[in-house]
């Protein structure tokens, strides 16, 4: 994987624990590249892949999946456990790590913008004991940065 990297991290500075689907990078995360000039950097077919829709259907069938594997060390969830103490020290590594040259085509040096968003979904139950699925995104971060 080539520099540029990106990490995503999250933080929770309220005080309750929250739980997530523990989801790929591609369906966290909402992401776009600005050149200098303010325009959109075109994606290749990685970078394509993030932040499409994922309706209830597709969330539902996910879910079933990862629940039905017995043999998987995976959780289907990820917790993003409180930070009382207000310190950054208590993170979540949200989408793990991606190649800005994967996901764009980067053909030349300069100055950039990256903007992401991040969807968080997570799991409830009706009176009825369906499952439902609340989305939440979070507010956009940009991120300026220069490729020498």
């Amino acid at each position: 994987m080539s520099p540029p990297i990106c990490f995503v991290t999250v933080f929770n500075h309220t005080t309750n624990d929250m739980s997530f689907l523990n989801l790929s990078e591609t369906n966290v995360c909402r992401i776009a590249l600005l050149d200098k000039q303010g325009k959109e950097v075109k994606k290749k077919p990685f970078g394509k892949m993030f932040g499409l829709p994922f309706s209830l259907l597709q969330i539902n069938e996910w879910f079933a999946r990862k629940l039905n594997q017995h043999n998987s060390h995976v959780s289907p969830f990820v917790e993003i456990f409180p930070n009382p103490s207000g310190e950054d020290i208590l993170q979540l590594d949200l989408c793990g790590y991606f190649s800005l040259y994967d996901a764009f085509e980067i053909t030349q040096d300069g100055e950039y913008e990256l903007h992401l968003q991040v969807r968080l979904i997570q799991v409830g139950k009706d009176t009825s004991g369906k499952f439902h699925f609340p989305v939440t995104w979070l507010p956009e971060v940009v991120v300026k940065f220069t490729i020498p």
